[in-house]
């Protein structure tokens, strides 16, 4: 099957991403592979229907490398798609029928809990953290102090809906604990993906303070409609710039 139609196909599974976020989730990984090897290990907090989940996985199938561990427990929450709690309807089925479909299962540990509770279900060590749970500020945090610690030396954060969204929580987070810091590099922003790499922070204040002024203009629920418009330029400004410009290299 040629990629193109590969990404055709993914684009058609329920969940909020775009083709070109899938297209880059998966170029990453393979990078990861490349860069840690055969035992590289992912690990992904928020699967839905598999979305993000097939475009990893498609890479470590492809390079015959890496397992990810896929943790969601597959009941919603009281903010996923405008739905009361009890009224949602899990995800599980449809999400297991497209790993099958596009088959990737061999490269993926399904972990169908919390992610509070899946801690330690993980490895302690990660190479590729993609944090896209419940996007309030306080379970994003809670994701992040909890998986954070396993990024290994090198390894990759990402975090959807961090920027040019209605959601504040993923932005706040990476603000307070991950733009400032000296832990991690900004390394690429693809719609609205964030992507961090575990290395000295090199990023000067001026960008890093241009970056917050952007972000926060553009983002929030109550944004008047000027800006929502802003930011849908944005969005596809940043996929189109990272897809045609981003240094692989580095």
């Amino acid at each position: 099957m040629l990629m193109k139609n590969v990404f055709s196909d993914i684009d058609q599974i329920r969940g909020m991403m775009d083709m070109r976020e899938c297209k880059f989730l998966n170029r990453l990984a393979g990078k990861v592979i490349g860069d840690f090897g055969e035992k590289s290990v992912f690990c992904e907090i928020g699967s839905f229907c598999g979305k993000s989940t097939v475009s990893i996985a498609k890479a470590l199938v492809k390079h015959a490398s890496g397992v990810l561990y896929a943790i969601d427990w597959h009941q919603g929450a009281s903010t996923s798609l405008g739905l009361e709690e009890e009224e949602y309807v899990s995800t599980y089925g449809e999400y297991l029928r497209n790993l099958e479909k596009f088959e990737v299962e061999e490269r993926i540990k399904t972990i169908k809990k919390r992610s509070e509770d899946s801690v330690n279900d993980v490895p302690d060590q990660i190479h590729f953290l993609w944090i896209d749970g419940c996007h309030d500020y306080k379970n994003v945090k809670l994701d992040y102090c909890n998986y954070e610690g396993m990024v290994a030396p090198g390894g990759f954060l990402l975090f959807h809906d961090a920027c040019w969204t209605s959601w504040e929580g993923p932005f706040r987070l990476i603000e307070e604990e991950v733009l400032y810091g000296m832990d991690y590099n900004f390394y690429a922003m693809i719609g609205n993906i964030m992507v961090f790499r575990k290395e000295a922070n090199t990023m000067n204040k001026v960008s890093r303070s241009a970056l917050c002024a952007l972000c926060k203009c553009v983002s929030g629920k109550n944004r008047p409609w000027h800006r929502k418009i802003v930011s849908a330029i944005f969005f596809r400004l940043t996929a189109y710039y990272t897809i045609l410009f981003h240094n692989w290299s580095k």
